[in-house]
């Protein structure tokens, strides 16, 4: 018995000479008094929508239509009584016009009107071509060009009907539609008209 209590008295003096050694600072530290996580697990349905299989969009670029309702034949005829012609000035068409304007039958234009000069000196001419596709467009504006270039280069023979073709002549598009003029005194109102259509 009386070791037990020697046994009880010696740990009981070092706990105490154990604490008086390192004596203990204040716990000034605020308690953790956040609630322990107790979020639930993820249990969303994976994503389960079909992909994007829409077609893609093959529309065609927003390009403004071509301006209805223009006919070329009453055009001209409005120039014709506007304006002073010059002599032997004729609508052409079929075999003599494709001779003229190699390659325009092959576009298939919606509507064309060409006068040429039914006088050996040609010093003015006017081809009017409405095509169905804007891709046409381009290669009207050729045919044009090499008739002028053709002319140019000795079809117009005489130095003065040459020198407007090579100076006077304009061609101009508008939407689908595509002027030649040859004309050294109306051209550049005649080009105004054209170009009031389509304002």
């Amino acid at each position: 018995m009386k070791r037990t209590l020697a046994m009880v008295l010696a740990t009981t003096l070092a706990l105490t000479l154990l604490a008086s050694c390192s004596p203990k600072e204040p716990d000034t530290s605020t308690p953790d008094t956040s609630k322990p996580s107790i979020s639930e697990p993820d249990v969303s349905k994976p994503d389960t929508s079909k992909p994007d299989v829409s077609k893609p969009d093959t529309s065609k670029p927003d390009v403004s239509e071509p301006t209805e309702g223009v006919d070329l034949a009453a055009f001209y005829e409005t120039l014709a009584a506007d304006f002073e012609m010059p002599m032997g000035m004729g609508v052409v068409d079929g075999e003599m016009r494709e001779n003229m304007y190699t390659g325009l039958a092959e576009v298939e234009p919606v509507q064309s009107v060409v006068v040429v000069s039914q006088m050996s000196m040609s010093n003015a001419e006017y081809a009017f071509v409405e095509v169905a596709d804007e891709a046409d467009v381009d290669a009207v504006k050729a045919i044009f060009q090499a008739r002028i270039d053709a002319q140019v280069d000795g079809g117009a023979f005489y130095p003065e009907a040459t020198e407007i073709w090579n100076t006077k002549s304009q061609i101009v598009t508008n939407g689908n539609f595509v002027m030649m003029v040859v004309d050294g005194t109306n051209g550049d109102a005649i080009v105004e008209s054209f170009n009031a259509l389509f304002a």
